[in-house]
């Protein structure tokens, strides 16, 4: 399995509140989110991971690169979305069976990643009944 994680907007909805940095860096339990999340797929044995960098790439890329994250970069974050970010990857995309694609800034708990790595089925999509 490999796994997208798409990083490349501003967050300009919630940005006043993380002092100009990628919504992904907020601090989780004591630790950076997109840390944590990398750790958690790397503990569930996935290591093809790349991920689509924009706003403030070089803070990003320098969280990522001893995880041997892979990075992509979109040019046009300011004015593009999520499916124009993933187009940069796609290099990356090509040739798989199973592909996770998911936004970085969202915490996904273990049980969770567990229940989409055994799902038979595809696709997969969880969104939050509450919003």
């Amino acid at each position: 399995m490999k796994v997208l994680l798409l990083a490349a907007g501003r967050g300009t909805r919630i940005s006043r509140y993380l002092s100009g940095n990628p919504k992904c860096t907020v601090d989780i339990g004591g630790q950076q989110l997109i840390r944590y999340t990398i750790e958690l797929f790397r503990k569930k044995g996935i290591t093809d991971i790349a991920m689509v960098l924009g706003y403030r790439a070089e803070v990003l890329r320098e969280i990522v690169e001893p995880y041997g994250v892979k990075c992509y970069y979109n040019p046009f974050y300011d004015v593009t979305n999520s499916i124009a970010s993933a187009w940069f990857a796609r290099e990356f995309l090509a040739d798989t069976d199973e592909t996770l694609i998911m936004n970085a800034d969202v915490y996904m708990d273990e049980d969770l990643l567990d229940h989409v790595i055994g799902c038979d089925i595809s696709p997969v999509m969880f969104g939050d009944s509450s919003r």
